[in-house]
C-alpha cells in the first residue's frame, strides 16, 4: 500500500479534456487547503492538450497537482490507477468535465480532518448544459441564480437518496443506514485503505463503472458520516456524454457487461456470508442498473426485436438475481412486467414523451 501523506486524494479522469480540465483543476484550487489535497490527474491517452496543460498545472502547483499519463484504457483504467497511486487518507473522483464548489469544498476539506469514518457522503448539484445550476442535492431549499443574458436560474436542493431521517454530522454504522440509503458516486468519499488493501479493480475499456465503484468497496465498509456540503457540480446534458440516451444505445454492450459484473460480485458476497443488509444494498444497485438496461432498450426503434431483447434481458436478471429483480422499486417498470411485457409499445411511446419534456 503506498504512504499516505495527504487528507484527500481527488482522481480526475481525463481524456481529450483540453477544453475543460483547466476549469475543474481551477475549481478544485480556489478553495485553497493546498497541504491537505493531492489531485491526480490521469491523462488517459489523450490526443489533444489535455497533458501538456496537466502538466503545466504540475509544475506551477508542485506537491499538489500530480500528472500520471497511460495509454488509453477507459473512466475505470484511470480510476485504478489513481487507487494504485493515491497517497491520502480519503479518496474521491472528479470527472474533467466537471468541477466543485470551492467554498464548499473548502468547509469539507476542515471538516474531513476531524471525521473518522470509513464513508463520508457529500450532496451534489446537477448542472444542466446551457441552463445553469437546475438541481443540487442537500439542504432543503430554493435558490436563485442570475445567469448570462439575464436569466434566472432556479436551484432546487434535496437531500442524498434515503438520508433524510438518519443523523448528519456524526458517524453512524452503515448497516444500518444502507436499509434505506443509496449513494452515488459524486456523494462519494471512501478511505483509501478499503480501496487499496480490497484490490478494488474497476473494469477497463468499458463505460458505466461507476456502479463498481459503489459497490465493490460494501463488503468492507462498517462506518459513514453524512456531511451537509454539496461540494460537487455534476454537469449534464451533452450529447457527449456516455449518460445520454444515443451514447446508452450505441454503448448498450458495456452497460450489460457492467451489470453481469455486478451480479456475479452479488453471488460471490452471498456465498461470502454477507449480511442481508449489504446484500440489499447491492441488490439495490443492480436493480438500478438493470433499470438503465429497460430505459436503453424503450429508447430504442419500436420493434420486435428491441422487445425480445428486453424480455430476454428482464428474464436473465430474474434467473441470475432474483434480489436485483424484486428489489426495483419503479412502478412503471412493474406495470409493463404485470403485463408480461404487452404494454412494450406503449411503454416506449411514454418513454420518448417524458423524456422529450425533460
Amino acid at each position: 500500500m503506498v504512504h499516505l501523506e495527504k487528507l484527500l486524494t481527488v482522481v480526475i479522469p481525463a481524456y481529450n479534456a483540453q477544453k475543460f480540465l483547466g476549469k475543474c483543476l481551477d475549481s478544485l484550487l480556489r478553495a485553497g487547503q493546498y497541504k491537505e489535497m493531492e489531485l491526480l490527474v490521469v491523462d488517459d491517452g489523450s490526443a489533444d492538450k489535455t497533458a501538456e496543460i496537466a502538466k503545466s498545472y504540475e509544475q506551477h502547483y508542485k506537491g499538489i497537482v500530480r500528472v500520471l499519463s497511460k495509454e488509453n484504457g477507459g473512466h475505470g483504467s484511470a480510476i485504478n490507477l489513481g487507487i494504485r497511486e493515491a497517497k491520502g487518507k480519503y479518496f474521491r473522483v472528479v470527472d474533467s468535465d466537471d468541477t466543485v464548489n470551492p467554498l464548499a469544498y473548502r468547509a469539507f476539506l476542515k471538516e474531513l480532518k476531524g471525521i473518522d469514518s470509513d464513508l463520508v457522503i457529500t450532496p451534489f448539484a446537477r448542472i444542466h448544459v446551457g441552463n445553469g445550476e437546475k438541481g443540487v442535492a442537500g439542504k432543503r431549499s430554493t435558490i436563485k441564480r442570475r445567469k448570462k443574458k439575464g436569466k434566472f436560474t432556479s436551484v432546487k436542493i434535496r437531500d442524498v437518496e434515503g438520508t433524510k431521517r438518519l443523523p448528519h454530522g456524526k458517524n453512524i454504522a452503515f448497516e444500518e443506514a444502507a436499509k434505506c440509503m443509496f449513494v452515488r458516486m459524486h456523494e462519494c468519499t471512501i478511505k483509501t485503505s478499503i480501496l487499496q488493501e480490497h484490490n478494488i479493480t474497476l473494469s477497463e475499456h468499458c463505460f458505466y463503472v461507476d456502479m463498481q465503484f459503489i459497490l465493490y468497496p460494501v463488503p468492507w465498509i462498517l462506518t459513514c458520516y453524512i456531511l451537509d456540503l454539496p461540494v460537487y457540480r455534476y454537469q449534464i446534458g451533452g450529447k457527449e456524454q456516455s449518460v445520454s440516451i444515443e451514447n446508452m444505445q450505441k454503448n448498450r454492450a458495456q452497460h450489460s457487461k457492467v451489470l453481469a459484473s455486478l451480479v456475479r460480485f452479488y453471488r460471490e458476497r452471498k456465498r461470502a456470508g454477507d449480511s442481508e443488509a449489504r446484500l440489499s444494498y447491492l441488490a439495490g444497485g443492480i436493480a438500478k442498473m438493470q433499470a438503465g438496461q429497460v430505459q436503453i432498450a424503450l429508447s430504442l426503434p419500436v420493434s420486435g426485436k428491441a422487445k425480445k431483447d428486453l424480455c430476454r434481458a428482464e428474464a436473465w436478471i430474474m434467473k441470475r438475481c432474483p434480489a436485483g429483480y424484486y428489489s426495483n422499486k419503479k412502478i412503471s417498470l412493474w406495470i409493463l412486467r404485470a403485463s408480461r411485457y404487452h404494454l412494450y409499445g406503449v411503454a416506449a411511446l411514454i418513454f420518448r414523451i417524458v423524456k422529450n419534456k425533460r
